[in-house]
């Protein structure tokens, strides 16, 4: 059940959330981070990270493609807006293995808000949970 649910959640929203626009490579994470780019023939040949971006130059998709020009891990992001989320991690079956949540609207924040002073409620705002999930699509672990 739960991995039917995956499965559609993470088609919809790979096809469904937003279309793919443009694509961005870049050699490791850090140059992502810094928008140092490759150009697209300095990727063939060599380890690298595509990134494609939505039509409000978010990121949607990140892909680890290896030197034979295999993908070897893959992130799909989810925004609301221009907020992002969710991560999922998807393993090489194309299944999500792990999941992030990002925000106010994220489950642990909004418990522990619940059990502590409106004065300190803003310390909870950055929360991340991270979700190990196992091979039955069941979540296994909390981070």
């Amino acid at each position: 059940m739960f991995n039917r649910y995956t499965l559609l959640l993470i088609t919809g929203l790979i096809f469904g959330q937003s279309n793919i626009s443009f694509v961005r490579f870049y050699l490791n994470e850090h140059n992502y981070i810094s928008d140092i780019r490759l150009m697209a023939s300095e990727r063939f040949g060599d380890p690298h990270i595509q990134v494609f971006y939505n039509n409000q130059k978010l990121p949607i998709i990140k892909e680890w493609v290896d030197e034979k020009g295999e993908t070897n891990r893959k992130e799909v992001l989810e925004y609301d807006g221009k907020t992002l989320i969710r991560c999922y991690f998807l393993n090489l079956d194309q299944e999500a293995d792990s999941l992030i949540q990002f925000g106010k609207d994220e489950p642990w924040s909004e418990e522990f808000r619940k059990s502590f002073d409106n004065k300190i409620r803003n310390y909870f705002d950055g929360q991340e949970s991270k979700f190990i999930l196992n091979e039955s699509s069941q979540i296994d672990l909390i981070q």
